[in-house]
């Protein structure tokens, strides 16, 4: 699994992944989310993983400097080799790429 790690600008509440399947400005949303709300409910922030759009990518999010009670959450598992066929897209070499929501 690749490792990356984002510096969230002050004004961004959050960060999405894509493949090269999900690009430009007519793009199919069918993308793993990581979801942040920043600085809210006392300055709280609070971070989910979400697949209710569909799944292109593992993600897990490890918070860094945290205290006791944040601890990482993913999805890790390939949920595209166990997509059922027909939520399946497939990429120029045949392989599945992306399974969509049902």
């Amino acid at each position: 699994m690749r490792r990356h790690k984002w510096e969230v600008p002050e004004f961004h509440s959050g960060l999405w992944t894509r493949s090269d399947y999900i690009n430009g400005a007519d793009a199919i949303p069918l993308a793993s989310v990581i979801e942040f709300t920043l600085a809210t409910n006392v300055g709280q922030d609070f971070y989910d993983v979400r697949l209710v759009d569909g799944f292109n990518l593992p993600l897990s999010i490890t918070p860094q400097g945290r205290p006791a009670s944040c601890s990482a959450t993913s999805c890790a598992a390939n949920v595209n080799a166990a997509s059922h066929p027909e939520l399946q897209v497939k990429g120029s070499d045949g392989s599945v790429i992306i399974c969509k929501r049902a």
